[in-house]
């Protein structure tokens, strides 16, 4: 079933929104029809009972829906910058004049208006349309003025994956026209369209959500448009459409064929593999296995270092404290030091259970192969030496990062929710209560392992560290929680998406930096997601916290 298209008002086709809207259809039945894709494309959709029969176009396709907003501005367009991009003002210069850009009557800007209706088209459409988990809603703004020009980096980039700005150039080749934007949202989201296809009873939901009765088919779309020479046009613009698939179907052609002698190439090695004698085999064998053999000893030599390393500060913090005790009679002092010192004394037994059972590995097999022999050699002599200058520390955490880390963290906002006290109940969930309500807090970015709860009889590896970690970090403190505009508001659980701080710490953050939490994206970027894969890889190369103690 190609690209259907249905337009709500046929009367007002002649308006210069319909025009843009039945061109747009005109290029996506060709392009659908070439690429065998399914979909609905609907102009001025109307639903009574929702705020959202303001959109002049939504378009179906099988792995996103894409909202469309056609503006007649012309002129340079100049957007706010992207930290004010979801309110500040959007301008149209022509000449000397400004002229601010509204997004409908209650909207700042296009941008805060097509938010509104996303949310509002995904309520409409959680439960009726059996859409695939892997679809998205995103938008476009369509300027259709023929003097409009478009800054190419106009765009923030946290915004650029389901958010885009475009003209209605009929230009092909233009990287800023609305083809080439629209063409390139529907790649983004998925490699093999065909996994998704729309059902009738999907058909039937979406004539039942808006009132658009009346299909258009290509002979209707040249009938009105035929007192304005669109005959010309369609002839110009159906050729550069057939010169750009020619592109895509040669581009798909030769993909084919690299495929395809890939697999040839793949085939003529196995066959030469088959062909290798049973001791070629059998030495290429073992010396995989020699070689693996070499890297867990590395990797055992690393874990042990640095767990000595911890250990020696965490005993200069032990000591500190000692010293401290001598000078203080302060009743609430000396048990908030005696507290931290326990706190320290099991992070020690911790460590040194963690040290006698890198120490249980390292009875590796002889071999004779010299650079394992040297690699075993240097490893006993690193554990007698550890053993003898066992030292350690892990600074206290104080609400403050740790500042010998390498990792940069972002700055605090100004406007923040809170303060809220903190409850934790995983590595990666909390609660706080709001207006009297208990709420629950999951941090964006980061999957920490499943601790043993009610609902776990076992916890995943370093799952009850990261939540005890964040217990220590947090627990009975205020926080602060901030939202991100890129994601949900709240999960499929009802769970708040929020970051977290604690004072000017980013305590998502820091659990990567630690080592008890993975990054992890949800379907789109969100705001602080390159500093967080670098936290993770701070933690990943310095095997702390899971990344040195569960087998990845």
């Amino acid at each position: 079933m190609p690209l259907r298209v249905f337009m709500t008002d046929k009367e007002s086709a002649h308006a210069p929104e319909a025009k843009a809207f039945y061109e747009l259809s005109f290029v996506l039945k060709k392009v659908f029809d070439e690429r065998g894709w399914n979909g609905v494309l609907l102009g001025n959709p109307i639903r009574k009972e929702s705020p959202f029969a303001w959109a002049d176009a939504i378009l179906f396709e099988q792995s996103t829906i894409i909202i469309l907003d056609f503006k007649h501005w012309g002129g340079v367009i100049t957007l706010p910058d992207e930290n004010s991009f979801t309110t500040g003002e959007w301008h149209s210069k022509n000449g000397n004049t400004y002229q601010v850009i509204k997004g409908g009557k209650n909207h700042n800007n296009p941008f805060d208006q097509l938010m509104d209706y996303r949310k509002d088209l995904k309520r409409m459409l959680k439960g009726i349309i059996s859409f695939p988990s892997g679809c998205y809603i995103d938008a476009g703004v369509i300027f259709h003025d023929n003097n409009v020009d478009i800054d190419k980096a106009i765009v923030p980039g946290r915004y650029k994956n389901y958010f885009f700005v475009s003209k209605m150039s009929r230009e092909i080749e233009d990287p800023d026209s609305y083809f080439v934007n629209i063409l390139a949202m529907i790649n983004s989201k998925s490699d093999n369209h065909g996994a998704f296809a729309l059902t009738q009873s999907d058909f039937a939901a979406i004539h039942q959500l808006f009132e658009s009765q009346h299909e258009i088919d290509t002979e209707d779309i040249t009938s009105i448009f035929s007192d304005n020479g669109w005959s010309e046009e369609q002839a110009r613009i159906n050729k550069q459409l057939n010169s750009a698939l020619d592109d895509v179907r040669r581009a798909r052609n030769a993909e084919a064929l690299a495929k395809r002698k890939v697999k040839e190439k793949d085939s003529e090695l196995n066959k030469k593999a088959v062909a290798l004698s049973k001791e070629r085999a059998a030495r290429y064998v073992s010396d995989e296995k020699a070689r693996a053999a070499e890297k867990r000893a590395e990797i055992i030599a690393e874990n042990y270092k640095s767990l000595q390393a911890e250990k020696e500060k965490l005993e200069k913090n032990y000591k500190r404290h000692e010293e401290m005790l001598k000078k203080t009679s302060d009743p609430k002092v000396v048990n908030q030091i005696k507290a931290q010192n326990e706190v320290i004394l099991q992070k020690i037994d911790d460590i040194n259970a963690r040290l006698d059972s890198e120490k249980s590995n390292t009875s590796i097999k002889e071999t004779k192969r010299p650079l394992l022999l040297f690699t075993i050699g240097a490893l006993a002599l690193l554990l007698t030496g550890v053993l003898i200058f066992a030292v350690l520390n892990i600074k206290i955490h104080n609400g403050t990062p740790n500042a010998e880390l390498s990792v940069e963290m972002p700055s605090r906002p100004d406007s923040l929710e809170g303060p809220y006290k903190a409850y934790v109940i995983d590595g990666d969930t909390i609660s706080v209560y709001i207006n009297g309500q208990k709420t629950n807090v999951r941090l964006i970015g980061i999957e920490a392992p499943e601790a043993k709860n009610a609902y776990n009889e076992k916890s995943d590896c370093y799952g009850d560290k990261a939540k005890s970690f964040l217990i220590d970090r947090i627990g009975g403190k205020e926080v602060y929680l901030e939202a991100d505009p890129s994601q949900d508001d709240t999960d499929s659980y009802d769970r708040l998406l929020r970051y977290v701080w604690l004072g000017d710490e980013l305590v998502n953050q820091s659990l990567l930096i630690e080592g008890n939490a993975r990054e992890y994206t949800y379907r789109v970027e969100y705001r602080y997601r390159d500093y967080f894969t670098k936290a993770q890889k701070y933690a990943h190369d310095n095997l702390a916290g899971l990344w040195g103690a569960c087998t990845q």
